[in-house]
């Protein structure tokens, strides 16, 4: 079991977007029921049988806790630690961010019921995610929350029949995401469109079928596929920035579907650029710094662009499968035969309840059979680009 000590309270809780306002939080939000708060050696601990951590709160944090589960207003919460000695804006702030942030964490569950009898009007839109074949209808109750999910504007499609359907409301600051009336998330705005990516994401992992889930750029060129696979860091979206820029089509840059038959299809997510790509990226997209900043919710921050250039008519047959990893000196590209490819290929895949049964273990045969496998190593952008442009320039290999 994981174990992890989050402190809160006081000195650790940073609200990243603060409410004007806590008075009738108690109207749409409780503990968790498979939450469990005890002592161990003088420290106050929360257990979170879902999360499966626990949670090490500090006085001020404790007793606010402890309230909640006496079903305590928020203000009364705060009278009582007035009346304790504790100056009122203080305490007010401590109750706001205590439960601003457990709600963030997930301990705390958000009543949809509360947000059921408003009167205002809601914004649909239907998604269509190509490549997965995903639905997904987010309905939003505010232009300026339909304004925080450009990033899946691409995928906008009227005639699209609704699939899963994901409620956006806002409460005290924050936005909470709603799937099948199940809270999936409470988050600060800037926040809203990785939550939701991540939880789409999910769904096609969920409901891949008889796909495997490769991690993975896809591009297209000569009606082939062109799957660029690496570590976390490795340079994958720069790297398909620069080959769309080159003139590839532009399939995704996370993530392939490999279907029974070995073809593959891009799930085109808006791609997602750090900031220590950013300046590389502009050079690419100089409209860069037109995209928001968005923050992810482990804190990182990302600009995501609208894609350029998409492929068409996908899934394509694979030409070239291409694993790359940063190393110093020049890039180079060599090739790797086929069994260490198929290893290479079941690390970074996935698949419906974590294994790859025979039929897809076949299909990744099947796509590597009439593919030319390489690991390229690199260190500079252009000399990577140059090395995967040059198997466009030469004679294919036997």
């Amino acid at each position: 079991m994981t174990r992890e000590i989050a402190m809160h309270g006081r000195n650790c809780l940073k609200s990243q977007q603060t409410p004007q306002n806590i008075s009738g939080r108690n109207r749409f939000f409780r503990l968790r029921e498979d939450t469990s708060f005890f002592l161990l050696d003088s420290q106050t601990v929360v257990f979170c049988e879902a999360h499966q951590k626990i949670y090490a709160l500090n006085p001020s944090a404790a007793f606010i806790w402890c309230r909640l589960e006496e079903h305590d207003d928020p203000d009364a919460i705060c009278g009582r630690l007035a009346a304790n000695g504790m100056d009122l804006d203080l305490a007010t702030r401590h109750v706001h961010e205590a439960i601003g942030h457990w709600l963030k964490l997930g301990l705390l569950n958000v009543d949809p019921a509360y947000f059921a009898d408003n009167d205002k009007t809601t914004t649909d839109q239907t998604l269509l995610i190509n490549g997965a074949n995903l639905s997904v209808t987010i309905c939003c109750e505010s232009e300026r929350i339909v304004a925080l999910l450009t990033p899946f504007a691409h995928f906008a499609d009227c005639n699209a029949a609704r699939g899963h359907v994901l409620v956006v409301k806002e409460s005290d600051g924050l936005v909470h995401v709603f799937h099948n009336d199940r809270r999936i998330a409470s988050c600060n705005s800037l926040e809203l469109a990785p939550v939701i990516k991540a939880h789409i994401t999910e769904r096609i992992l969920a409901e891949s079928g008889p796909h495997v889930v490769f991690h993975a750029a896809c591009l297209v060129r000569d009606q082939k596929s062109v799957l660029i696979s690496g570590r976390p860091g490795a340079g994958k979206t720069t790297l398909a920035l620069r080959l769309v820029a080159d003139g590839f089509a532009f399939g995704g840059d996370d993530i392939a579907m490999i279907g029974p038959d070995g073809r593959a299809a891009g799930v085109p997510f808006a791609p997602a650029i750090k900031p220590g790509a950013w300046d590389i990226a502009e050079t690419l997209r100089p409209d860069l710094k037109r995209y928001a900043v968005c923050r992810r919710p482990d804190g990182k921050r990302v600009r995501y662009l609208k894609p350029e250039n998409l492929a068409r008519n996908p899934p394509h047959a694979v030409g070239w499968i291409i694993f790359i990893r940063r190393k110093v000196g020049a890039a180079s590209l060599n090739l790797i035969d086929r069994v260490e490819a198929l290893r290479r290929l079941m690390d970074a895949s996935h698949a419906v309840e974590g294994k790859l049964d025979l039929a897809k273990c076949n299909a990744l045969k099947q796509m590597i059979e009439n593919a030319e496998l390489f690991e390229l190593t690199y260190a500079n952008l252009d000399q990577a680009s140059e090395a995967i442009g040059g198997l466009f320039h030469r004679s294919p290999l036997p």
